[in-house]
């Protein structure tokens, strides 16, 4: 059960990160789905499309937190998204609706948004400032987030928003995924890629993920993992929570910053 008292069941997903529909007929007597568009790079579509076809009483509420310009072409019920996950705002949010939503919710102050801009700005500075002050600032903010993320946004995120090239951000990201994409092609390495899309990172699905991963944290290119893996039962047997590694496309990085990461991937699987 979750903080707001609903109960919840886990789907599986496939190899290509849309929906195992097999796992999904043995949940039973649910109100609501929740889909991921993993990466920016899973569109979702036809799942949402199947799902009517199946369930049609079902409220489909679309996850675009990785797929930001993905947002304004939904067909879920319901659809949102994260500012701070791909430009320089400390908070933010946007929502898509096709339903009425219950707009009389109390609003607590937002007075976590200020330590997550300050620790942000500071890792910037980590040849000047302890690396620890900096991610003592985050963690307040994110544990003051925990509680009181029912907040309006900020006005330093206002203003940082609209001062944004978001069409200029786009095509940064989708011609450094390019890069990568022709790279991984020619090492044969497993990895999602649209070419219209625009990318969070750029999924690979390597063996020996995490020696991988600490053979890129050597060279300071902190690639993410996802997905925890806390048990079977939760988890389920997915390889994907031990393969999965993200390479980093964001419009801060250029051509030089992606080879770099194709030059760590070469050196690590002795190709070339």
């Amino acid at each position: 059960m979750c903080d707001s008292g609903w109960t919840y069941s886990f789907y599986s997903v496939n190899e290509n990160l849309h929906i195992d529909f097999t796992s999904l007929k043995s949940i039973k007597n649910y109100d609501a789905i929740v889909l991921i568009n993993y990466f920016g790079l899973t569109k979702l579509d036809d799942d949402i499309n199947h799902i009517k076809e199946l369930i049609p009483e079902l409220v489909i509420i679309e996850d675009d937190v990785q797929a930001y310009y993905e947002l304004n072409t939904t067909i879920a019920d319901y659809s949102f998204t994260s500012l701070r996950k791909w430009f320089p705002c400390p908070d933010g949010a946007e929502i898509i609706t096709a339903r009425r939503l219950n707009r009389n919710i109390e609003l607590y102050d937002n007075n976590w948004a200020q330590y997550k801009l300050a620790g942000n700005i500071l890792k910037n500075y980590c040849d000047y400032i302890d690396d620890g002050i900096a991610l003592a600032l985050l963690n307040k903010g994110e544990e003051l987030l925990d509680t009181k993320y029912l907040s309006p946004c900020s006005e330093a995120t206002k203003t940082i928003f609209t001062s944004l090239d978001l069409n200029e951000i786009a095509d940064k990201r989708k011609k450094n995924a390019k890069i990568l994409h022709e790279e991984l092609l020619e090492m044969n390495i497993p990895h999602l890629y649209s070419e219209v899309s625009v990318p969070l990172f750029i999924p690979i699905f390597v063996e020996n993920r995490d020696e991988l991963r600490r053979a890129f944290f050597s060279e300071k290119i902190f690639t993410p993992k996802h997905w925890p893996r806390i048990s079977d039962e939760i988890n389920g047997t997915n390889s994907l929570y031990d393969t999965e590694l993200s390479l980093i496309c964001d419009q801060r990085y250029g051509t030089e910053d992606m080879m770099k990461q194709i030059r760590v991937l070469k050196k690590f699987l002795k190709i070339g």
